[in-house]
């Protein structure tokens, strides 16, 4: 499990960053120099909790826009057919080669609801907006899938569980 990040969904192809829609993200040269050519990344343009969806779009749509808060949080890699705790190792293997506004996000092996449960009550405590539940040793697949759940808290009840 991980958290869910209230950004906007950005795959690094390795030239550019594109939208879940594949648009271009115009973002700056510094802030993409340092990505790998040769692994296609999925992730998430986040600058932390208490910050919104639309906090993200504000700094994404403006010419003068500041970057500096930005982060790109990846979470899988795209151009691997292997299991995710497989492509978890190799996004590990990456973390040496990142700029600090890269990160790989935490993952945590969930064992059962009362962990899970918990694990979500910080995430919202700390003004989060969830988590992420993962099917162990499952491969990628493209869009949505039952592998792959979200968790948010709606009047502080669960709306599902691993």
């Amino acid at each position: 499990m991980s958290e869910k990040m209230d950004g906007v969904r950005a795959y690094w192809n390795g030239v550019s960053l594109l939208s879940r829609h594949g648009k271009i993200i115009r973002s700056p040269e510094w802030f993409v120099s340092k990505l790998p050519s040769d692994v296609a990344l999925d992730g998430e343009l986040w600058m932390g909790q208490s910050t919104t969806h639309e906090d993200v779009l504000k700094v994404l749509n403006s010419k003068d826009s500041d970057w500096s808060k930005m982060g790109y949080y990846i979470f899988d890699i795209t151009s691997s057919v292997e299991t995710y705790e497989d492509r978890m190792d190799k996004m590990e293997s990456l973390k040496a080669l990142l700029p600090a506004h890269v990160r790989i996000v935490q993952n945590i092996k969930c064992r059962g609801t009362e962990q899970s449960n918990e694990y979500l009550d910080s995430i919202v405590t700390n003004k989060g907006e969830g988590a992420m539940l993962r099917k162990p040793l499952t491969i990628r697949e493209m869009g949505y899938t039952s592998s792959l759940i979200k968790v948010k808290v709606v009047n502080r009840f669960p709306l599902t569980y691993c």
